[in-house]
C-alpha cells in the first residue's frame, strides 16, 4: 500500500470515527439509544478504534490515549452488560410473564420490572379498574377470567394472558372501561406510579413497553372503539 493510499485510508478511519461518535450522542440524547444496553458501548467502541487507526498518520499521544480509554471503558461497559444478563434470574411465574408479554426484553430491565411486581390470589367480584378513574397498578391476568363493562354495559370478556391498564398505567391517564374478576382469579399487578418513576429514571423503557404492549393496545382500542359505537347506535 502507497502512502497515498495510507494517507487516504487513514483519513476515511477518522472520518468514520468521528461520525460514530455523533451518531451514538445524537441517538443517546434524543431517546433511541439507552447507556445501558449494547449498542451504545458498541457504537462508542467502534468509533474510537477507526480514530485511533487514523492516528498512524498523524500520531498524537494525547489523542491517542484518549482513544485508548474510550476503547477500554467500553469494553468494561460491555463485559458489565453481558455479566448482568447472564446473571439475572427468574421465576417460572416471571418466566411465563415474560414469554408472553416481553419477549425479546432487556433481562436486566426486566427484572427492575419485575421488582415492583407482586403475585396475588383475588377473589371473584374483584375490581381491577374503574372506567374514568386513575390506574393504580397494571395487572397481569395469570389464570381466570374478567368481565369488562363500559358505561355499565359488558362488552368483553378477558381471559388468561391478559394486561388490564397498561395503556392507562403508562400514560397515567383515566381507565377508559370497569375490568371485574368474574371467579377467583390469580394475578400479578405492577404499581402504576413506581412503574412511571422507573420509566423517568431507566431511558428508553417506557418506549420499549410500549413497544412490547402495542399489539395489545390496538386491539383493545379497536374494541373500545367498536363497543362505544355500538352503544351509541
Amino acid at each position: 500500500m502507497n502512502d497515498f493510499t495510507t494517507f487516504a485510508v487513514a483519513d476515511m478511519a477518522g472520518l468514520a470515527g468521528v461520525f460514530f461518535y455523533i451518531l451514538s450522542y445524537f441517538l443517546l440524547q434524543i431517546g433511541v439509544l439507552a447507556s445501558d444496553r449494547y449498542t451504545y458501548p458498541v457504537l462508542n467502541l467502534l468509533a474510537a478504534g477507526c480514530v485511533l487507526y487514523s492516528l498512524q498518520t498523524h500520531f498524537n499521544l494525547a489523542s491517542a490515549l484518549v482513544q485508548l480509554s474510550w476503547i477500554a471503558i467500553s469494553l468494561l461497559g460491555i463485559t458489565r452488560l453481558y455479566v448482568i444478563a447472564h446473571n439475572t434470574r427468574f421465576s417460572e411465574q416471571e418466566r411465563g410473564f415474560l414469554d408472553r408479554k416481553l419477549p425479546g426484553f432487556p433481562p436486566h430491565w426486566a427484572r427492575r420490572v419485575l421488582n415492583l411486581a407482586k403475585w396475588r390470589d383475588m377473589a371473584a367480584g374483584t375490581t381491577l379498574s374503574h372506567q374514568a378513574e386513575p390506574v393504580s397498578h397494571l395487572t397481569y391476568l395469570v389464570d381466570g377470567t374478567a368481565d369488562v363493562f363500559l358505561d355499565g354495559k359488558p362488552i368483553a370478556e378477558l381471559g388468561p394472558g391478559a394486561l388490564i391498564g397498561e395503556i392507562s398505567c403508562l400514560r397515567d391517564s383515566p381507565a377508559s372501561a370497569t375490568v371485574v374478576l368474574r371467579g377467583p382469579a390469580r394475578v400479578m399487578q405492577i404499581d402504576a406510579r413506581g412503574l412511571r418513576q422507573l420509566c423517568r429514571r431507566t431511558q428508553g423503557l417506557d418506549h420499549m413497553l410500549s413497544l412490547s404492549f402495542s399489539h395489545e393496545i390496538r386491539d383493545k382500542l379497536l374494541e373500545a372503539n367498536r363497543a362505544r359505537a355500538a352503544l351509541d347506535l
